[in-house]
C-alpha cells in the first residue's frame, strides 16, 4: 500500500525531469475538438459496417514479385522526392556519425538473363545478325517510373548491348553466364562512384518486327538513404522505421491494396526518418529511464523497494513524450512527399478511416497511446490537403521549408529562454 501511494506521488515528477530533446519539427495546422468528434462518429459507423468483410482483403491472388515491385517503385519515388523537398544541408553526413551516408545512388532498373537467341520475340535480333542462336543476353525486365532511366527512355524489353561504350553482349565465350552477370553488376555499381557524371546504355529495341539501336544517356538517381525491407512472413498489419531501415509487411500491403494508400504509409515513415524522430525517441527513452532511476533511488532511501518500477516506467514515458506531435509532423511531411512524387495525396485522409475499420479502438486517441486518434488524423490531413492543393513543385518546396525553418527558430528561442532561466536559477542559488 505504501509503495503504491509513493508511486502516484512521484509520477508527476517524472515528466518534469524529462528535458526537451532536439528533433526537426514543423509548424502545422490545428484541429478543433468538434471536428475530431464529428470524424470519430463517422469512423465508428464505418467500422461497424465494415467489420464482417475487411478480412477478405487479406486474400490476394497477386504474385509476390508483383507486390514487391509495387512497394519498391513507391519507395523509390518517395525517397527520390525527399531529396527535393528538404534543403541540401539535411543530407550532409553528420559529423558525429561519419559512417552514416544520407544519400544513396540508385539506377531504378532490373535486368534478367534471357536466352534471346531462342526466344520467338527476339528472333529479329537473330535474323538481322545482332545475336547468335542460343546466345544469352541481359534484358530490361523492370524500370521504375519516375527514375532517371525511365525519363531517359529506357523500356522493358530492351536488350543491353553496352554500358558506357563497353560491350556486354558479345563477351568472349569462355566467360560463364554467372561471370557475365557479376561483371555487369560491377559495372553498374561503379556508376555510383561518379553519380554526377552522364552515363550511357546502348540497347537494342524491337518494334513492329524491326530492330532499333538506341543510346540512353542518364545520371544515377540520388535517394534519401533509407533501406527498404519488405516482410513477407510477418502476420502483422504494420510499417515502421528505425531511421536507417524502413519495414513494411505484406499483410499491410494486402490490406491497403490501393497504391496511393500504400504510398501514404511509406511517405509517413519516411517523414519520421527525415525529421530524425527515431534518434530523438531513443534519447527520450534513455532520459526517461534515468529519471525513473532517480525516483527508484529516492524510494529506496525512504526504505521502499520499488523493484526498479520507476526506471522501467520512465523509459516508457520518455518514449511517449512528444510522440503524438511527431506523428502529426510525419503526417504533414507525408502529404508533401506524396504531392512531389506524383501520388494522389487527396486520398491520404482515407488511410486512417481504413485503419479505423481494422481497429475501432484507434478512432479516439488516449494519453497512453503513441498515436493521435484516427479521427483527429483524418481531419488534420483534410486541412493539409487544402494547403497542398494546386501548388507547383517550387511552391511546395518553399512552403514546407518555411514551416520547417519557422519551427526551428521557435525551438531555438525556447532553448535560449530555458538556458536563461537555468542561468538565473544558478545565479540566485549562488547569492543565497
Amino acid at each position: 500500500m505504501k509503495r503504491n501511494i509513493l508511486f502516484y506521488l512521484l509520477l508527476p515528477f517524472l515528466f518534469i525531469l524529462l528535458p526537451f530533446q532536439d528533433a526537426l519539427s514543423l509548424k502545422i495546422p490545428e484541429v478543433s475538438k468538434e471536428e475530431i468528434q464529428k470524424e470519430e462518429k463517422y469512423q465508428q459507423e464505418l467500422a461497424i459496417k465494415s467489420l464482417p468483410s475487411w478480412r477478405k482483403q487479406y486474400v490476394s491472388s497477386q504474385r509476390l514479385t508483383s507486390d514487391a515491385k509495387k512497394v519498391l517503385t513507391i519507395s523509390y519515388r518517395i525517397l527520390l522526392s525527399a531529396t527535393n523537398l528538404f534543403p541540401p544541408e539535411r543530407f550532409k553526413t553528420p559529423s558525429d556519425k561519419p559512417e552514416r551516408k544520407e544519400l544513396a545512388c540508385a539506377l531504378g532498373l532490373q535486368l534478367e538473363k534471357v536466352a534471346i537467341g531462342n526466344e520467338t520475340y527476339f528472333s529479329p535480333l537473330v535474323e538481322n545478325g545482332f545475336v547468335k542462336k542460343d546466345q544469352i543476353g541481359f534484358v530490361v525486365s523492370f524500370v521504375i517510373p519516375g527514375s532517371s532511366l525511365e525519363k531517359a527512355g529506357l523500356k522493358v524489353g530492351d536488350v543491353l548491348v553496352a554500358i558506357d561504350n563497353k560491350n556486354v553482349l558479345d563477351w568472349e565465350e569462355k566467360l560463364s553466364i554467372y561471370e557475365k552477370e557479376d561483371k555487369i553488376n560491377n559495372m553498374l555499381t561503379k556508376m555510383c562512384l561518379s553519380p554526377d557524371e552522364v552515363h550511357k546504355f546502348t540497347v537494342l529495341r524491337i518494334s513492329n518486327g524491326t530492330v532499333e539501336k538506341k543510346e540512353i544517356s542518364f545520371s544515377p538517381d540520388k535517394l534519401f538513404n533509407l533501406e527498404l525491407k519488405y516482410l513477407t512472413n510477418n502476420d502483422v498489419v504494420n510499417a515502421w522505421t528505425d531511421g536507417k531501415t524502413f519495414y513494411i509487411t505484406k499483410k499491410l500491403v494486402d490490406f491497403l491494396e490501393d497504391e496511393d494508400l500504400i504510398a501514404a504509409v511509406i511517405a509517413h515513415e519516411t517523414g519520421h526518418a527525415l525529421l530524425n524522430h527515431p534518434d530523438s525517441t531513443r534519447k527520450r527513452a534513455t532520459v526517461g529511464g534515468i529519471a525513473g532511476l532517480i525516483l527508484d533511488i529516492a524510494a529506496a532511501t525512504a526504505g521502499i523497494d520499488t523493484g526498479g518500477a520507476f526506471t522501467r516506467l520512465g523509459a516508457g514515458v520518455g518514449y511517449l513524450v512528444y510522440s503524438k506531435q511527431q506523428e502529426r509532423e510525419a503526417d504533414y511531411t507525408m502529404m508533401y512527399l506524396l504531392a512531389l512524387s506524383g501520388y494522389n495525396y487527396e486520398k491520404a485522409p482515407e488511410l486512417f478511416r481504413k485503419f479505423a475499420q481494422l481497429d475501432p479502438n484507434s478512432i479516439k486517441g488516449s494519453f497512453i497511446s503513441t498515436h493521435p486518434g484516427n479521427a483527429e488524423r483524418t481531419v488534420f490531413l483534410q486541412k493539409v490537403v487544402e494547403e497542398v492543393k494546386g501548388r507547383s513543385v517550387d511552391q511546395l518546396k518553399r512552403q514546407y521549408r518555411e514551416a520547417l525553418a519557422e519551427t526551428k527558430k521557435e525551438n531555438e528561442e525556447k532553448r535560449e529562454r530555458k538556458g536563461e532561466r537555468k542561468t538565473e536559477a544558478m545565479t540566485n542559488e549562488g547569492l543565497r
